[in-house]
């Protein structure tokens, strides 16, 4: 069965037209010319399905695995502000002037290097830890999987490569498209950005 059915002929003959202010789906069927918007998808955040049907009462509900949810904001939050007695004091040499220090640590210090691995290996294919193949497309400061209607934010490729070296996904879950961005960045292109 087909993911989407014109509601007035049944066709599954569907052209996307693109999206609204709103941010739905503009659908248009070819057998019949009817035209609609649809509230678009988003994967299951507990076993990554796309095969899931939005509802009134919980938002979201997954035909696989039967996990219901609400949708989240595609935005970022800023992070909270830095209260002044959490800030470290800034490292000083022998004569007592300030030295340089790292703004970041770890792995999320290579975020320029990162995303310019991300932007070079943009259509090619990634898999994500369950088998599913997919490409990519960059679109300014957004990543967007092929087989998602996720739209993964630079942001979010940052606090991921913050967290590195995770163990799997969930170590990401509440990030956007957690398998996605799991893949991307510990995929053997992009690594080498980052290490």
């Amino acid at each position: 069965m087909p993911a989407v059915t014109c509601p007035t002929c049944d066709s599954d003959d569907i052209d996307a037209l693109g999206k609204n202010a709103a941010g739905d789906l503009q659908l248009k069927c070819e057998a019949c010319g009817g035209e609609w918007t649809r509230t678009p998808n988003r994967p299951c955040p507990s076993c990554h399905s796309i095969d899931v049907a939005h509802t009134e009462q919980a938002g979201y509900v997954c035909r696989t695995c039967r996990h219901e949810w609400r949708d989240i904001a595609i935005a970022v939050a800023p992070p909270p502000p830095v209260k002044a007695a959490a800030r470290p004091r800034t490292p000083r040499s022998a004569s007592g002037t300030p030295t340089r220090v790292a703004a970041q640590s770890g792995a999320a210090r290579h975020i320029d290097d990162v995303w310019a691995a991300i932007v070079a290996n943009e259509g090619a294919t990634f898999t994500v830890r369950q088998g599913q193949a997919f490409t990519y497309q960059v679109a300014g400061d957004l990543l967007i999987p092929s087989t998602t209607n996720w739209e993964i934010p630079r942001s979010e490729v940052h606090e991921a490569l913050r967290r590195m070296p995770v163990a799997g996904p969930a170590a990401l879950k509440d990030l956007q498209a957690a398998a996605f961005l799991y893949a991307i960045v510990t995929d053997p292109r992009i690594v080498p950005a980052w290490r």
